[in-house]
């Protein structure tokens, strides 16, 4: 009976581990740092974004630049005047 006690305690112990149901989560993304240093700045601040985040980031900087520099795909409203 006092070998039976240990194991038993033990296999119930582990029995959440063993029961789990569905896959296991998947890894998170991996970061990857960039040092950025702003216009008019000389000390650079280090963004750490995963991969997809980076893209998104990107991508909200070429609109920027876009909008800014005249690029923007936007027509320009009737009448001719300015923004």
């Amino acid at each position: 009976m006092r070998v039976c006690l240990p194991v038993f305690a033990m296999v119930v112990v582990a029995m959440p581990a063993l029961a789990q149901d569905g896959p296991a989560a998947p890894p998170p993304e991996k970061k990857i740092c960039k040092t950025i240093t702003p216009t008019g700045s000389i000390m650079g601040k280090r963004i750490c974004l995963t991969k997809s985040e980076w893209r998104q980031f990107d991508e909200i900087n070429e609109r920027t630049v876009d909008v800014v520099t005249g690029r923007s795909k936007m027509s320009a409203p009737k009448g001719g005047g300015e923004f």
